[in-house]
């Protein structure tokens, strides 16, 4: 009889020890869904994160700068928001430049993965790196905002000044 109740009181233990384990690791699951969740929300800004893109790949010379610009879209930093979202695109005239929140109608995302109708991919020479690819569909599917007026004068200035360096910089290897 006591190795019956002995038993017993070893299956409840054991049965205790494995609820404990399954409760701590759906906390600490559920704890990794919310990290990685809280991660994926991180608003994407124009100014700092697809701007400084635009500028070093896009918006060179003989591109997308200076008096000629290619179909007339110009990509520097004062123009290039502008000229991007909502704009119909001149190469695919059933598509915008960028439709914000919408991939498919977004004719910018489909020149930089190869998938336009019309015209080469871009930029021509040396592809985007997919990450950038990545934050610049992602900006879109966000829905393309606009935080221009939310940087400070300051700010954009000294962003601006380090970009004017490295596209210099860009010129003399090229």
């Amino acid at each position: 009889m006591v190795k019956l109740v002995v038993r017993r009181w070893s299956g409840i233990f054991l049965s205790s020890g494995i609820l404990t384990m399954v409760l701590v690791s759906g906390v600490e699951l559920f704890s990794a869904e919310k990290d990685e969740n809280s991660v994926k929300k991180k608003e994407i800004s124009f100014v700092k994160d697809i701007q400084p893109i635009l500028t070093k790949s896009c918006a060179v010379p003989e591109c997308h700068e200076g008096p000629k610009p290619a179909k007339g879209m110009i990509l520097t930093e004062d123009q290039a928001y502008k000229n991007l979202v909502n704009v119909k695109s001149k190469e695919s005239p059933r598509q915008m430049r960028v439709a914000p929140g919408d991939l498919k109608k977004s004719y910018l995302y489909d020149k930089l993965t190869g998938n336009q109708n019309d015209g080469d991919r871009m930029p021509p020479k040396k592809r985007l790196p997919k990450e950038n690819i990545e934050l610049i569909k992602a900006w879109i599917l966000e829905g393309a905002p606009d935080d221009s007026q939310n940087v400070t004068g300051d700010s954009v200035s000294a962003k601006s000044a380090a970009w004017q360096s490295e596209r210099s910089k860009l010129r003399e290897e090229l």
